[in-house]
């Protein structure tokens, strides 16, 4: 039997206001009129429910606001936190006169205050095709590099819902931020980080470089290296181990460090700053040049 947790955004439109048009994601151009469209219930043809879920399945199909011709809606109906994922079960709803393949398209999770919570590229490809004026179950995973605040502390008792982003999709290199640093950053601070990655020059396609911001020493002698992570590439680029060196503006090596993380993703044609700490260096009667400095990765025998 499925356990759902519906959402609780309530209003008093006729249709549903999250919908977007088809157009923006599929090549179907029409225009929209004011007619009502209800979806039907639709099941992937390789997913096996039992009459019960089924049942389960169409009375949250019924319960749901209907759509105008042309357009496209997702809407959640349970959340959950699992193995440090924040899992969505969504139905995906189409009100194209014809069957339509999705494709990849940006998800949004906000809560009750419609603020960002995660935000997810997503393969809708792997719904399979919606058959004309449909409503496909189907469930969406947020990892810890999606999510903008700690959803791990947040309550969604009070609201929340799941949007497609209406942007249509952009090749422009734009700043990715750990949640941890949205936290701790101020508006202003995050609006000139995205100024400066805007004014820098692109980054060759297909490459992961590392850009230099600020090192400065700790009143403990650490020294903090604070730079941007670019990545060209058309894919997210996972780090799980990374050995790096450390040279002054002299070309003296200061510091060599290995770090290791479980959940640090660079995503696609982003910037994404990140503080790397190294321990009090051997040098201590050396003054090191800080006015020119790089960081790069190098080769460690593990």
């Amino acid at each position: 039997m499925i356990n759902f947790l519906t959402n609780r955004f309530k209003n008093d439109q006729s249709f549903d206001e999250d919908a977007v048009d088809a157009e923006d994601f599929t090549d179907v151009q029409q225009t929209p009129a004011d007619i009502h469209i209800y979806p039907k219930l639709s099941l992937h043809p390789e997913w096996k429910v039992s009459d019960e879920d089924e049942y389960v399945f169409k009375f949250l199909n019924t319960e749901m606001k209907p759509l105008k011709p042309n357009q496209l809606s997702i809407h959640g109906y349970d959340l959950s936190i699992q193995n440090r994922k924040l899992i969505v079960d969504v139905f995906i709803r189409s009100s194209i006169s014809r069957s339509v393949r999705l494709k990849m398209t940006t998800i949004l999770l906000l809560n009750n205050e419609h603020e960002k919570v995660a935000q997810k590229e997503v393969d809708l490809k792997n719904a399979g095709t919606l058959p004309s004026n449909s409503s496909r179950p189907w469930t969406i995973e947020f990892e810890r590099k999606d999510f903008f605040k700690d959803v791990y502390s947040l309550s969604f008792e009070d609201g929340w819902k799941i949007v497609f982003e209406q942007t249509k999709p952009s090749n422009k290199h734009s700043l990715s931020l750990d949640y941890i640093w949205r936290e701790k950053l101020s508006v202003v601070d995050v609006e000139k980080l995205e100024k400066y990655v805007s004014s820098l020059t692109l980054p060759i396609n297909d490459q992961l470089i590392f850009h230099a911001l600020k090192a400065t020493y700790s009143q403990t002698g650490e020294l903090h290296a604070t730079i941007l992570i670019r990545n060209s590439s058309k894919q997210d680029y996972k780090i799980k181990y990374l050995p790096l060196r450390f040279e002054d503006a002299n070309q003296q090596v200061i510091g060599e460090c290995e770090f290791s993380f479980q959940d640090f993703v660079v995503q696609a044609n982003t910037s994404k700053p990140w503080t790397f700490i190294f321990p009090k260096p051997p040098l201590a009667d050396y003054e090191a040049d800080l006015s020119e400095w790089r960081l790069y990765p190098i080769e460690k025998a593990r």
